[in-house]
This record gives structure tokens, C-alpha cells and sequence, in this order.
């Protein structure tokens, strides 16, 4: 019933650039480097949207629940 979400580093959102970054050092280095990071945004900006279609379906299985679990649930989180 939970939603299974995956934890988000800046390590596993760049995942294999070090190589790409490696390449900085020949000709073209502003350009490679604008590629490297605008592909970097891409798969950060595509996890990024899955986590908040998974936030969207918790939050709203939580307001589809039992107005008691609900309200329990409220009492907790205040505590």
C-alpha cells in the first residue's frame, strides 16, 4: 500500500559522467561541459517527476482512507 521511493544523490543523478567529466580536459570543454550537465538536469528533472507522481498517489490514498485512520494518523503526526 506504501509507495516505494528511491533515495536521490547527486551521485546516482549523475551516475556515469565522471568519464564524461574526464573528457573536459581535451578541446571543447565548455561545450562538453554543457552537455554533461544539461544531461545531468534531464535524468534529475525525469526522477524528480516520478517521486511526485508517488507523492501524489500516497497523499491521495491517505484521503481516500477511513476518516478514523485518518484522524489517528493526524494525532500521531502531532505528537
Amino acid at each position: 500500500m506504501g509507495a516505494d521511493v528511491p533515495s536521490l544523490t547527486v551521485s546516482s543523478a549523475l551516475g556515469d559522467t565522471g568519464a564524461e567529466l574526464a573528457t573536459l580536459a581535451t578541446g571543447g570543454a565548455c561545450q562538453q561541459a554543457a552537455v554533461v550537465i544539461e544531461s545531468a538536469c534531464h535524468r534529475i528533472s525525469g526522477d524528480l517527476t516520478e517521486l511526485s507522481a508517488k507523492l501524489r498517489t500516497a497523499a491521495q490514498m491517505y484521503t481516500d482512507a477511513d476518516g478514523r485512520s485518518g484522524t489517528a494518523i493526524d494525532e500521531t503526526m502531532k505528537r
